[in-house]
């Protein structure tokens, strides 16, 4: 790919202006690990909460996991209920734990309570915000470093090869074919496999970047 015809990455740790909006409805799953293939393609193979991506892991979504947006040990009825899950790195669930408090992806905009600072850190913009920094640990000095390095190739993004911005910037290579997953009570939302990242790669629909 040229440099001149090569896409803008987008910034990395930009969250959401709108609240999340569900693009697929699994249902019927007595084990929640089950619906994993489906919240990855979700919430774009980076975890919701410090938008950590699989390609900056060496395991991809071997360091990633499900989190419980209202947490099963105080609603176990919710324990399988799709809507109730999201995508989350395993750091960002382990620390989360059985927090009541903090604000759900799916319903608030995250950008109005938080705010990346050039040094690497987030600073709550709100006290949801605050307690969202300080409940998920995201300023811990190991966490602040490995955001550094992924601003700090963001920054320089025009200097890298393509083959460099696809490995930091790109999407997964082994993005799920949802088609081939049968939900034991049906899909509620069945259009959204039409627009998986899957399809749209195969339709040549998918940025090289995001």
């Amino acid at each position: 790919m040229p440099r001149e015809k090569r896409e803008r990455v987008p910034n990395p740790f930009k969250y959401p202006r709108k609240p999340h909006c569900r693009v697929h409805g699994p249902q019927g799953h007595k084990s929640y690990p089950a619906y994993k293939q489906w919240l990855r393609d979700e919430f774009e193979f980076r975890c919701v909460y410090c938008l950590t991506r699989e390609m900056w892991s060496g395991d991809g979504q071997n360091r990633f996991s499900i989190d419980h947006v209202q947490p099963k040990s105080l609603h176990a009825k919710l324990t399988c209920d799709y809507d109730n899950l999201v995508y989350a790195c395993i750091r960002c669930n382990t620390f989360k734990n059985a927090a009541t408090d903090l604000p759900d992806p799916c319903k608030v905009p995250l950008h109005k309570h938080m705010k990346l600072l050039p040094s690497g850190k987030f600073v709550g913009l709100t006290v949801e915000g605050k307690r969202w920094v300080e409940y998920l640990g995201l300023n811990r000095p190991e966490r602040v470093d490995d955001r550094w390095k992924q601003l700090y190739f963001f920054q320089k993004q025009k200097d890298q090869d393509v083959k460099f911005l696809l490995a930091q910037f790109g999407y997964p290579f082994d993005l799920p074919d949802l088609s081939k997953f049968k939900p034991p009570k049906g899909n509620s939302r069945p259009d959204g496999i039409k627009t998986s990242h899957y399809v749209r790669r195969l339709q040549k629909k998918l940025r090289s970047y995001y």
